[in-house]
């Protein structure tokens, strides 16, 4: 292998003003490291008269380096220990794993010096394998950056209708438990390669609560515009209990809340959602302005809207292709015909004829990655009625309750 000066290192604190570090050497033979002390905006420190120091490191052994920086003017906090290797020496580091690639071993260097070249550091901690991830997830560092001298947890996180089967290395199962800790003062014996393992079948994701009565689940803003607002407030129509209350704020004139029915239309088995597929649906909801409100009606648009909000024409600049190949993510359901909230509740109904080219887009746009498109919003839009007029986005929101959307059964015609 070609000897090339490798460099990796940690900010470590001072105590007693001086910067300890402690290296670990597996080796059969004795090496020796060099060890640098740099500030963080990375100025060199000279100290005992110079700016490297040579420590050496018994094979299978450690040494320690003490470095004092009681005189430097710096924050205690505040530097940078530096291992520089010439692609020669294996050495590991107390705090953190330390080593270069060596003819015949792969070692590694978690933590890169600020600014330097990770070339020649490789994992010897390897990774967590998960072939089931739509059953189940990791949480943990392992395999990245990794205290030595503390145990890292790993947690497996299950799918709703799913179960966690084992942490495996290999054919062994090491343990059963959804969470596994890693001893890390064992560098030697950490296995190299683990799998976790999950079995079941996903549960589908539900529509959330359109009745607001047991929570709001469902229940957000339209993120290309700002958050707004929100509020589960007491009182709803048909003498229920709970509502949602919406305020835009100041000059957001497309602040709107929203209802995910992405569970309830999109039909991606795979991905947990069972949903009904292109076709037409039904929905149902009250509004009103709020009694505080600074007008006494406004008007409002009914959109369904991803929160992927991209016209067909920006789609056609992502993706390629013309415009004419794509619809845009936003499909206004009320053009020409504005519905006019009061400040009495109202119930609203309107059919919803989603089409096919709608939803294989979206199928398309998620697996190239567009993980939010699947996020379809009944958007309550006023950008082009009541908040299309200064201050109303401050002065005047609006509540909405008893939403249901589902599918328009087909019914055979009477002979």
């Amino acid at each position: 292998m070609k000897k090339e000066k490798l460099f990796t290192g940690a900010n470590l604190p001072a105590e007693n003003g001086k910067v300890t570090f402690t290296l670990y050497n597996l080796n059969d033979i004795n090496t020796s490291a060099l060890i640098e002390l740099r500030a963080s905006n990375w100025d060199k420190k000279t100290v005992g008269g110079a700016t490297q120091n040579v420590l050496t490191v018994p094979a299978h052994g450690s040494a320690t380096i003490s470095l004092d920086v009681s005189q430097s003017g710096y924050a205690e906090n505040d530097f940078w220990i530096i291992y520089m290797s010439n692609g020669s020496t294996n050495v590991f580091g107390s705090e953190y794993v330390f080593g270069v690639e060596m003819e015949s071993s792969l070692m590694n260097a978690f933590k890169d010096a600020s600014n330097m070249s990770d070339k020649g550091f490789y994992s010897i901690m390897g990774q967590v394998t998960n072939n089931e991830p739509k059953k189940g997830s990791v949480s943990g560092t392992f395999g990245n950056t990794i205290v030595y001298g503390v145990q890292d947890t790993l947690k497996a996180e299950v799918m709703d209708g799913c179960s966690f089967d084992g942490w495996y290395s290999g054919d062994s199962k090491l343990s059963a438990d959804a969470e596994y800790a890693v001893d890390t003062t064992d560098i030697v014996s950490v296995p190299e390669n683990m799998e976790v393992r999950f079995s079941g079948v996903p549960t589908p994701f539900a529509l959330g609560d359109g009745t607001l009565e047991n929570s709001t689940d469902g229940w957000t803003s339209f993120s290309a515009a700002g958050k707004g607002t929100i509020t589960w407030v007491a009182g709803g129509a048909n003498g229920t209990e709970k509502s949602i209350q919406y305020l835009p704020g100041a000059d957001n004139t497309y602040g709107a809340l929203g209802f995910n029915i992405g569970p309830a239309v999109i039909d991606d088995a795979e991905n947990r959602y069972d949903g009904g597929g292109a076709g037409k649906y039904k929905l149902t909801f009250y509004a009103k302005l709020a009694d505080d409100a600074a007008v006494n009606e406004g008007e409002f648009y009914i959109y369904l809207n991803s929160q992927y909000h991209k016209s067909n024409q920006e789609l056609a600049q992502i993706f390629g292709g013309s415009a004419e190949d794509y619809m845009s993510t936003f499909q206004n359901y009320t053009s020409g015909k504005a519905l006019t909230f009061t400040k009495e509740w109202q119930k609203f109904e309107l059919e919803m004829d989603i089409s096919e080219k709608y939803i294989t887009q979206a199928k398309t746009l998620y697996n190239k990655g567009v993980s939010n498109i699947y996020d379809f919003l009944i958007r309550f839009d006023g950008s082009q009625g009541l908040y299309a007029t200064a201050n109303n986005q401050a002065n005047c929101a609006y509540l909405i309750d008893e939403l249901t959307f589902a599918e328009v059964e087909e019914t055979s015609p009477t002979p």
